[in-house]
């Protein structure tokens, strides 16, 4: 969001040196340099207001470099916190989707988590400098249910977070595993008409562990 003002008061064609301040006085940012007009004023001033300016109250100061003649004013600014849109929220194991997001901080690294902030990083994407993000996320083999993904930038540390659903695929066959936490399955059971090399998912529903194993169909 930027920040508009104007002035008066100044000499004719005087260069005016425009400066942020904290509550306490000191300086935080030192904005573009702004010419008076041949009436000593300057009509309306448009400047980016610094990525890194922290919430709450500041002061725009704005000094003649000639007549050492002051003017200031106070504002207020507000954080916005990130937004962050998925193309799609219900997705399986293996597949991916695409996201959209604003409101980061300009040219900040993104990381996208599951879980939590703190969280299995899944993809990494730079913001621009409007802070707007855009990329595509992976899935990776997991038990089905509904998850958090996480987006957290690396300099604000400031969270925002969406809901995710996995699906799971139609269970083949149920096995129970033993006191060991082991299991076998003397039994065959009907594949269909498979053919070829495929991926055999074993999750448990407890624990949420999964482990995979191939196998191949001979026509």
């Amino acid at each position: 969001m930027p920040l508009q003002f104007t002035g008066s008061g100044f000499l004719p064609w005087e260069a005016l040196a425009v400066t942020i301040q904290g509550q306490a006085g000191q300086s935080e940012a030192r904005l573009a340099s702004i010419i008076a007009d041949r009436a000593g004023q300057f009509s309306t001033a448009t400047e980016a207001i610094p990525a890194d300016l922290a919430p709450g109250t500041h002061t725009l100061l704005v000094q003649g470099q000639s007549s050492h003649r002051e003017a200031q004013a106070s504002f207020q600014l507000h954080w916005i916190p990130p937004a962050v849109q998925l193309d799609t929220y219900t997705v399986k194991p293996g597949q991916d989707f695409g996201f959209a997001g604003s409101c980061f901080l300009p040219n900040q690294t993104v990381a996208v988590r599951l879980g939590s902030p703190m969280g299995r990083r899944l993809a990494a994407v730079h913001a621009t400098a409007r802070g707007n993000v855009t990329g595509h996320v992976a899935i990776p083999l997991m038990p089905e249910g509904n998850y958090v993904l996480c987006f957290v930038g690396q300099q604000s540390q400031t969270p925002t977070s969406v809901g995710l659903n996995i699906q799971g695929g139609k269970p083949v066959v149920r096995l129970h595993a033993d006191a060991s936490g082991r299991f076998a399955a003397p039994a065959a059971w009907d594949v269909g008409k498979l053919s070829g090399e495929h991926l055999l998912f074993f999750v448990g529903q407890q624990s949420g562990v999964v482990v995979t194993t191939t196998f191949t169909v001979v026509s």
